[in-house]
């Protein structure tokens, strides 16, 4: 949920809705450039983009209710760390 702390009136919500979305998620910052959601989804063992717009996952790190130590995998996830300094337009542009 994001709210205006001025007016103390939601701006935006999500709601589960189906076996794919997030089950305690304990974390939510906006990203800087899109404004989508990056969620940390603690119990199954994912993070991921939400779009803003459409409430969809549009990316996801982790298999979602395995957990796991190689790459590609999370054993319970319980933070991130956003570098909002870096410009990420280029980086992804030079893909």
């Amino acid at each position: 949920m994001i709210f205006d702390p001025a007016t103390r009136k939601i701006s935006w919500e999500y709601f589960v809705r189906n076996g794919e979305d997030a089950d305690h998620s304990s974390i939510a910052r906006e990203l800087p450039d899109t404004g989508d959601i990056f969620v940390v989804d603690d119990l199954r063992d994912r993070v991921m983009v939400i779009d803003r717009k459409s409430k969809e996952i549009i990316w996801q790190y982790g298999v979602t209710d395995t957990k796991g130590h190689k790459p590609g995998y999370l054993f319970y996830p319980d933070g991130f760390d956003i570098d909002v300094f870096r410009d990420w337009k280029a980086v992804l542009g030079k893909r």
